[in-house]
């Protein structure tokens, strides 16, 4: 399986863009249910389905040659969900928001400040 390192960083911006356009709309997650789809595996095709509907622009999660790219990602949010975010760190009351802070941990642990 690739780390995080493999992942291409458009991927992980094209997520952000898409979440930062369902929280201008006023579309909002609950953070039970994201934290539960991460921990059962379930995120992308969630989100790619029925978390925004289908105008949610999450489509390229089901993309079957970024199935490495995802696997790598789920690793990591299911780390940080099991170390207590989403509960005790990071956001708290948003889904939303703990997606994003996720995906922005992808980018730092991606391109660590040396």
């Amino acid at each position: 399986m690739a780390d995080i390192e493999d992942v291409p960083l458009n991927r992980i911006t094209l997520a952000l863009f898409a979440l930062n356009h369902q929280i201008d709309e006023g579309n909002h997650l609950d953070v039970n249910e994201v934290r539960r789809r991460v921990l059962d595996g379930t995120l992308f095709p969630w989100l790619a389905g029925e978390a925004f509907g289908p105008d949610g622009s999450f489509a390229f999660f089901l993309d079957r040659t970024e199935l490495q790219t995802n696997a790598s990602l789920l690793v990591l949010f299911h780390d940080l969900v099991g170390n207590g975010w989403g509960r005790s760190n990071g956001p708290r009351n948003s889904g939303t928001a703990l997606l994003t802070a996720m995906f922005i941990e992808a980018i730092q642990r991606k391109y660590p400040i040396r």
